[in-house]
């Protein structure tokens, strides 16, 4: 699988490397200050993560709030960044659970005024992930891949995980893939041309076309991209037909590639359960044409102007100053409103009447 490259730049940071202990060492930004000790793994220790040999405290002005240990393997960070442009920095503890082919964690400690909050990315494949300021706002994004992808359709080497980016605030890790087209594309490009190396090759090409066509859905060309899995994928490998119950049994198996790959894709949310592709963006306004919801509430366009009613109706409509699309709605005057459009459905008058659970305000 195609590595990440790492990129993240810490403020302050204590690197864990193989089998140098030390006991005590100090970070510090502002008021938040880390304390942290290192033990190397006996060789005759198991890797069970019950060996937590990384031990940490973190205070916020002087005062122990958290305290709390893991485990890593060789390798491993603890760093200090403000990844949400807040002024206060977060705390970042990179561990390593060993293997060829695995697997990193980052648990991120944010102050939220009275204590800390704890998130975490969860192991994922080789360096995890990194930290990228892509919008170029101060703010850092967390960068990955869908590590569902690796192994499900061929073997590590011939997979091409989907990339996933998340942004960070409030102490929280939201997905905002489809908000970055410009990354995604730049990914799917490398996509294309493994798969051309691999037609070459005549090797394990179904593992990188099955991360296309994810990647293609996240950048809403899912026909596209099924099209040119249907025209290149390789029709003697079974790798990854066989269906499994919660047990680990084999009970069935896929007649082919392209079926297996849609199940899959319905199991991950890249597709609905009807098999649709799921839609990020709205239907098209026109000019006199709006939305209206359960919830009372209409857009249009009038006279070339976004204009918006909410609980008065239609007879109030008011001038909207800023609109923006976004992945499952629209943000005008900083207020959030959504309506997936699959919800739409469009009448011969021009209104587009969004169904239950249509407009909601975030």
């Amino acid at each position: 699988m195609l590595g990440l490259p790492n990129r993240i730049l810490a403020t302050s940071n204590i690197e864990i490397e193989g089998d140098t202990p030390f006991t005590d060492k100090i970070i510090q930004s502002g008021a938040i200050k880390v304390s942290v000790s290192y033990t190397p793994n006996d060789i005759n220790y198991s890797d069970s993560s019950d060996d937590k040999n990384l031990s940490y405290s973190i205070y916020y002005n002087d005062q122990k709030q958290v305290e709390a240990k893991e485990y890593t393997r060789y390798t491993g960070e603890v760093f200090l960044q403000d990844l949400d442009k807040n002024g206060i920095d977060e705390v970042v503890i990179k561990t390593f659970s060993g293997g060829a082919h695995c697997c990193t964690n980052h648990i991120i400690y944010t102050w939220d005024n009275t204590q800390f909050i704890k998130t975490q990315t969860g192991y994922l494949d080789g360096i995890g992930g990194s930290f990228e300021d892509i919008n170029e706002d101060g703010k850092l994004e967390f960068l990955t891949y869908d590590n569902s992808f690796l192994y499900k359709f061929s073997s590590y080497a011939g997979s091409f995980p989907p990339r996933l980016i998340y942004s960070f605030e409030k102490g929280k890790l939201n997905n905002v893939t489809r908000n970055h087209p410009k990354i995604l594309r730049e990914t799917l490009k490398r996509m294309y041309e493994a798969i051309q190396e691999r037609e070459k090759d005549d090797y394990e090409i179904n593992g990188i076309l099955a991360g296309y066509v994810a990647q293609k859905i996240l950048l809403g060309e899912y026909e596209d991209g099924w099209k040119l899995m249907l025209a290149r994928y390789d029709k003697n490998s079974d790798w990854g037909l066989e269906i499994y119950d919660e047990q680990g049994n084999v009970t069935n198996k896929y007649p082919d590639f392209p079926t297996a790959l849609k199940a899959f894709l319905i199991q991950e949310n890249y597709l609905k359960e009807n098999r649709e592709v799921q839609s990020n963006s709205l239907m098209k306004f026109r000019e006199g044409n709006y939305w209206i919801g359960p919830v009372g509430m209409g857009l249009t366009i009038k006279n070339g102007q976004y204009q918006y009613y909410d609980e008065e109706g239609e007879s109030s409509w008011q001038p909207v100053s800023k609109l923006t699309y976004v992945k499952d709605g629209v943000v005008f005057d900083g207020e959030h409103y959504w309506c997936l459009s699959s919800l739409a459905q469009p009448r011969g008058d021009g209104i587009a009447v969004c169904q239950a659970n249509g407009w909601v305000l975030q």
